[in-house]
């Protein structure tokens, strides 16, 4: 929005309080935001300022060096605002102008890291040791909150049109607690990749590989990609290969091997058109050593990345590139300028 200070709930691209807070999802042209209440603050504005803001105005830590006493303030305002709303979903028009829709206090509980375009999901887990969840969706459309059970161990893992895209543990025998006697009887184990509809509650098997040996890296165009991979003794894993499953056919293909370029693919991502691994576009059959840091994926297609840091503010430098002719080799970027407030 032109001329706009950003500091308000008037302006559509402002939310009060810390960005871990919030969680951003797509859904069409319309973006959502989920708030997570990480800490209900019951106290009046006067109070938490006297508390915690004043101290700050009479001896700043190096957080607040610099900043005036209205800047000290209207951070605090924001903290104090975010911890005192409710959890809630914020739908952003593209038009300009937001809808705050709040939602039961219980679902703070939550981590929401999925969209498929009608709802976001999350799961919150019921035990120290992680092994048991329950799953949550949070319609785009009026904030409807419905819970389901999951299976012991089962993650997300990603969305496929109406269904969530899960993993968990396949074994004989239930798993001992015993730490030794655990990793032993694991080692004969499944990781098995299910389609899961919440709806009904019925699981589709897409693939089952041995336990620790694979990783779904994203789904893109009907299509699971799966890396396999072996330990290695006193590291991490060493990539073997990267396979996709038609969903629809359940046939497989393998469409990279480290003889093709890079050694790790630590990230997968849908993103637009492709699906980034690291240094690899795995879709098109590019393998390119990448010099910026991926960011996001812009509406019409480009890629936003980091360049590096500003030598005086140390903060990063943004740019926009087209996808395609970067992963030819082009060095074509438009830099984006950062608001100065």
């Amino acid at each position: 929005m032109p001329n706009c200070a950003h500091d308000s709930e008037a302006c559509p691209a402002y939310f009060p309080g810390r960005a871990r807070r919030y969680t951003v999802f797509t859904a069409g042209d319309t973006l959502y935001v989920y708030h997570t209440l990480f800490y209900r603050n019951t106290q009046t504005w006067e109070k938490y300022f006297d508390e915690y803001g004043k101290p700050q105005l009479e001896h700043p830590d190096q957080s607040f060096e610099g900043l005036t006493a209205d800047e000290i303030t209207a951070d605090f305002y924001g903290r104090w605002t975010e911890q005192t709303t409710p959890p809630c979903l914020y739908t952003v028009h593209p038009g300009g102008g937001k809808v705050r829709t709040d939602l039961p206090e219980e679902v703070r509980d939550y981590v929401m890291a999925y969209c498929d375009g009608a709802a976001v999901y999350g799961a919150a887990w019921n035990d120290e040791n992680g092994t048991t969840a329950t799953g949550c969706r949070i319609s785009l459309a009026d904030g409807a909150v419905q819970t389901f059970p999951l299976l012991t161990q089962e993650q997300f893992l990603d969305v496929c049109g109406d269904a969530l895209v899960t993993s968990h543990i396949v074994t004989d025998a239930p798993l001992p607690t015993d730490r030794e006697q655990y990793q032993a009887a694991i080692q004969s184990a499944e990781t098995e990749y299910d389609l899961y509809d919440p709806n009904d509650g019925t699981r589709t098997r897409l693939a089952a590989y041995p336990y620790d040996t694979s990783a779904l890296l994203g789904v893109y165009g009907g299509k699971a990609y799966f890396e396999k991979r072996q330990p290695i003794p006193y590291a991490a894993y060493e990539p073997v290969t990267v396979e996709t499953l038609d969903i629809a056919t359940g046939t497989t293909e393998t469409i990279w091997t480290p003889e093709q370029g890079a050694q790790e693919l630590p990230l997968g991502d849908a993103e637009g058109h492709s699906l980034r691994m690291s240094e690899s576009n795995v879709i098109v059959g590019q393998h390119t050593s990448l010099s910026v840091g991926f960011r996001a994926a812009a509406a019409d297609g480009r890629w936003l990345v980091t360049t590096g840091k500003d030598e005086t503010t140390n903060r990063e430098n943004y740019a926009l590139v087209e996808p395609e002719q970067f992963m030819a080799g082009s060095a074509e970027q438009e830099t984006v300028t950062m608001w100065q407030g």
